[in-house]
């Protein structure tokens, strides 16, 4: 399982590397001036909705889905939050709120309500194979969990890096690892990165997957470090496959940071299907 990581299967970048619309509006069953409700979707760890555009032609309601831009801030899990509560009001200005995340976007979800709530606003929860425990158990597989005091450690790094470049580029995990481990800095080894996916896609420029490539270390870091401290009074529904990655069983421990009773439904398929 390439030492905990996975056949990089659960992580798939579609055509646009590097989303420059945080929030759009995704087709759905919705007429164009519905007055409904909408629910707001948030990304997985590429940062970008496509791999939820088939769930959003299903809905009746309006979609809007959540893009983590060049500009989004990615100091810590809450900041990022924040900047996405941002951008929901400017759709909907009160609650109640809908809000929909997906793998690694189910943490950020999970975030998000718990400031909408803080905002004395009502939301329902809906969580697609993804939580905060979760996605903590999904990076600890990547070895970010090695990190500690003030950074992120040379080889932790490197193992992110390598693990986009396989996901993003189709290169060899434990190679471009043992690769990436040379570079003597941060910048050289995003550098050495970048130029390695690109011999696989020239279309990229050297710079967009630069950029890529921080952004998806920098979104696994501040997940390392997110700690839930508050318990949510949302409803919430986890809908999770019958084949499943994570070495997680029940409601991928939610009922630990839930006032309510979680709602776990399983489907037949994988993380992606």
């Amino acid at each position: 399982d390439l030492n905990g990581v996975g056949d990089g299967t659960q992580v798939k970048f579609g055509t646009e590397l590097m989303p420059t619309k945080c929030l759009t509006r995704l087709d759905s069953k919705a007429p164009a001036n519905s007055k409904d409700t909408p629910v707001f979707m948030i990304h997985a760890i590429e940062g970008v909705i496509t791999s939820l555009i088939p769930l959003a032609q299903t809905l009746p309601m309006p979609v809007y889905g959540l893009q983590c831009v060049a500009e989004a801030p990615l100091e810590s899990l809450e900041t990022l939050a924040a900047y996405y509560v941002k951008q929901i009001r400017t759709v909907q200005p009160k609650g109640p709120y809908t809000i929909l995340g997906y793998s690694f976007g189910a943490s950020i979800a999970y975030k998000i309500v718990v400031q909408l709530e803080k905002a004395k606003d009502t939301c329902i929860l809906v969580l697609i194979d993804g939580s905060p425990g979760y996605v903590s158990w999904y990076t600890e597989a990547h070895k970010q969990r090695n990190a500690y005091g003030g950074g992120v450690h040379a080889e932790d790094e490197a193992f992110a890096l390598a693990y986009f470049a396989m996901v993003c580029g189709k290169l060899d995990y434990r190679k471009t690892a043992q690769e990436l481990i040379k570079p003597k800095s941060c910048e050289a080894r995003l550098q050495k990165c970048a130029e390695l996916v690109r011999v696989k896609l020239p279309q990229y420029s050297q710079q967009l997957l630069e950029t890529t490539a921080k952004s998806f270390v920098q979104k696994i870091v501040a997940n390392h470090w997110y700690k839930p401290s508050s318990k949510i009074n949302a409803p919430v529904n986890l809908v999770k496959p019958t084949e499943n990655y994570a070495k997680l069983q029940g409601d991928y421990c939610l009922s630990e940071l839930c006032t309510k009773e979680v709602k776990v439904t399983t489907v037949k398929g994988d993380h992606r299907s």
